[in-house]
């Protein structure tokens, strides 16, 4: 009958549902999600990575010159 809304399916097997699959929820090594309304850009430099090499440079360069000296 065309106005029939039965199921073909067979009753005796039950519909199963799909797998989860955990690998598309777990997040590893990627960027957080980022609100719609940010309009900052992906990558932009960050300050303290300049301030800690800035600090950092002097006493590296001291101790390659203590080290060219030994």
């Amino acid at each position: 009958m065309p106005g029939c809304r039965s199921s073909i399916l067979s009753p005796s097997l039950p519909a199963r549902p799909a797998p989860a699959i955990v690998s598309r929820y777990v997040r590893s090594h990627a960027l957080p999600p980022r609100p719609a309304n940010d309009n900052r850009r992906v990558m932009h430099p960050q300050i303290w990575h300049w301030a800690l090499g800035i600090g950092v440079m002097p006493t590296v360069g001291i101790a390659l010159l203590l080290s060219l000296l030994i």
